[in-house]
């Protein structure tokens, strides 16, 4: 009778060993699904990227230059500083002048908050809105002829946010911007955090090594 107790029942010892391979499991599981989720984002921050940069390709054909990176050369005087160059770039898509291919409108937001009243959206908008990447950070733009100046953008989840300087990225061997004769567009990636490893662009990411 004793025997069959003991073959039937779990030892204390055996029960914390299956316990502590299932919190593994699980554990294993949810960094598999993390990664995953990850992968996706950056997926589809590439998609954003390569989708605008093609309709930035699209206003030069139609109007015979890319959307400069300063919003006072689109009339608008009364905006911040703040993520100005990806405003003006969306600004100028969004124009009730421009006859071409708008911006998905799920991808921008509004992350400083401003307006204009001077902003002549085709919506009758006074947002000025930025391109954002999954992580809801704005994409960084700058047009060849303005890679001398740079921008400040406005990164971090809300209520932690920072400004921070982004510069037009250069080619380490020519010593010439990326894209010298069109434009830039990039994203803080994952860690969102400007001119790191993981920025994704419409040009190469030099891995900055040790």
């Amino acid at each position: 009778m004793r025997a069959r107790e003991g073959a039937a029942g779990f030892t204390l010892l055996e029960m914390m060993v299956v316990i502590a391979l299932i919190g593994l499991l699980l554990g294993l599981v949810a960094v598999a699904v993390g990664r995953q989720s990850q992968a996706g984002r950056v997926a589809e921050a590439r998609a954003r990227i390569e989708q605008f940069a093609l309709l930035l390709e699209s206003y030069r054909d139609r109007t015979g230059d890319y959307p400069p990176a300063t919003l006072a050369l689109l009339g608008v005087r009364d905006a911040n500083a703040v993520n100005e160059g990806i405003e003006a770039a969306v600004a100028a898509l969004r124009a009730a002048s421009y006859g071409g291919r708008r911006p998905e409108e799920r991808w921008l937001a509004n992350g400083d908050g401003d307006a204009s009243k001077s902003l002549k959206a085709h919506d009758g908008s006074t947002a000025l809105l930025e391109l954002v990447d999954p992580w809801d950070n704005p994409v960084a733009y700058f047009a060849s002829r303005s890679y001398d100046a740079p921008g400040t953008y406005r990164v971090g989840e809300e209520g932690a946010t920072e400004d921070v300087t982004v510069r037009a990225a250069v080619n380490p061997r020519t010593g010439a911007p990326w894209q010298f004769d069109s434009f830039q567009l990039r994203s803080a990636g994952p860690d969102g955090l400007f001119e790191t490893d993981d920025d994704l662009a419409n040009f190469e990411i030099e891995p900055k090594g040790d």
